[in-house]
């Protein structure tokens, strides 16, 4: 093989290359959130005691999981550039390269997070029972992240070369034997021993361990997309150098939802309980249905990838008229279903009325500002796919950071819940338009500040427009 994978990423319409790359992307996503909702289920009907045992990993779990994703996002990147560049040679190599980096970052992780375990989680506030309880679970528990962490990388790149359906398959599949060994393992069903907590991260180590082993599959033997043909430590480290400098970014833009999340969560457990019950579970609903943007993540790094490695910046602009207008229809849409169904959803995760109608809140508020919040995601992995990571971290905190925080704490102050929740789609809007004006003016779309000053001034009497309209990379 000397070519990319998915020539159709080159060579089809922007708009069914995106497609074809875009369906699988949402329901891998989807996969995922199901995956997540199931786990929590089953580890509730435990009791109290192994919820918050749980419940106390789940800092440390994002913590290492938000690495490997970003390095993933640095993985994805430089292959798919290498592959539209139609350097095979290189793109193995990066994708070899970035498999040993992301075992030799994650296991560093993970080893320091096995010596660490007691006086980490004391230092969190985590009694004698609940330690004993996280001690157990976190031991197999590091061991099923480091093979996870080889599931991310190994995803990442597939969709580096243009595959999207492969690594659907492997969500299916792990997803699918988690659902099925929790019940056994946790409560002893069949011929399964009753291991309670301990049971359900088994179930993830075991079912890791099989999706790991299918995708290194495709990998190794079947799409030949890693090779030690020419490796040296010299070229690792060449390697690792490039694939941190957009891997550090990717992390970043990786940590900067859940930091926002937790920010305003504990701005929001100033106002009440009940406020901060609603808060989470509105946000658990928002994550799944925000699956088509998610989705449009995973095909823009690929796609702008690709097409900006092989010169092709006019089917990037084209690519990304496409994903702007689908983003935009789905979120219109989403708020359009919510809207009237918001009670019948709350209901669904509580029964308390309070929470209920906060949850009805959180629905009908924020969903009036998801189709731009579907441009404000989307614009983070275009930037990736240039090779501009700085710019994509600047879209991802703006909106996260910069904006939401803020408006989150006037709104606290004026309104309570309400008001937070207005606030968060005030700064939605706000980033989804500077996210919008910044890609446009990436794309060409619009001129910069100086040629804007220039036509101004009427200076451009006697250039034409189209000068002005490139895109810089």
């Amino acid at each position: 093989m000397t070519t990319c994978t998915n020539d159709a990423l080159l060579t089809q319409s922007p708009a069914r290359a995106l497609r074809g790359l875009t369906i699988p992307g949402v329901l891998s996503h989807l996969t995922l959130m199901v995956f997540v909702l199931a786990d929590m289920y089953f580890v509730g009907l435990l009791g109290p005691e192994s919820l918050a045992a749980m419940s106390f990993t789940v800092p440390v779990g994002l913590f290492i999981f938000t690495a490997a994703v970003g390095l993933g996002f640095g993985v994805t990147s430089k292959v798919s550039h290498a592959w539209g560049n139609g350097d095979a040679t290189r793109a193995r190599g990066l994708a070899t390269d970035g498999l040993l980096m992301m075992l030799a970052i994650v296991g560093l992780m993970c080893g320091l997070g096995l010596a660490t375990v007691d006086p980490v989680f004391r230092a969190m506030g985590a009694g004698e029972t609940s330690r004993v309880l996280i001690s157990e679970y976190m031991t197999p528990w590091y061991f099923a992240m480091v093979v996870l962490a080889l599931l991310i990388a190994a995803n990442a790149i597939l969709r580096g070369a243009g595959d999207t359906k492969t690594p659907l398959r492997v969500s299916a599949l792990a997803a699918g034997l988690n659902i099925a060994l929790d019940p056994c393992l946790m409560f002893g069903l069949g011929p399964f021993p009753e291991l309670g907590l301990v049971g359900a991260v088994h179930a993830t180590l075991i079912s890791a361990v099989v999706g790991t082993s299918y995708a290194l599959y495709a990998l190794c033997l079947r799409d030949r997309l890693v090779s030690s043909e020419g490796w040296s430590g010299s070229r690792m480290f060449e390697s690792w150098r490039e694939l941190i400098a957009v891997a550090v970014p990717g992390i970043a833009i990786a940590a900067v939802p859940p930091l926002g999340l937790a920010i305003v969560t504990s701005l929001v457990a100033r106002d009440a309980e009940t406020s901060v019950a609603a808060y989470a579970v509105g946000s658990r609903i928002e994550v799944l249905v925000v699956a088509v943007p998610a989705g449009l993540c995973d095909a823009l790094l690929a796609y702008v990838g690709q097409n900006a490695g092989a010169g092709r910046l006019d089917r990037v602009r084209e690519g990304m008229r496409h994903a702007i207008v689908w983003a935009a229809v789905a979120g219109v849409a989403v708020c359009a279903l919510l809207v009237p169904l918001a009670p019948t959803l709350a209901a669904l995760f509580t029964a308390e009325p309070i929470v209920q109608a906060g949850v009805v809140s959180y629905l009908r508020i924020i969903s009036v500002s998801y189709a731009l919040l579907g441009i404000a995601m989307i614009a983070s992995p275009m930037f990736l796919g240039l090779q501009r990571p700085g710019m994509a971290f600047v879209v991802a905190t703006l909106r996260m950071i910069v904006l939401m925080v803020p408006a989150a704490i006037v709104g606290l102050l004026v309104a309570g819940l309400p008001g937070v929740l207005v606030g968060i789609a005030i700064a939605n809007v706000v980033g989804g338009l500077f996210a919008w004006a910044i890609s446009a003016r990436a794309l060409g779309w619009l001129p910069s500040g100086r040629e804007m000053w220039a036509l101004l001034k009427g200076r451009f009497a006697s250039r034409p427009m189209a000068t002005v309209a490139r895109v810089r990379s």
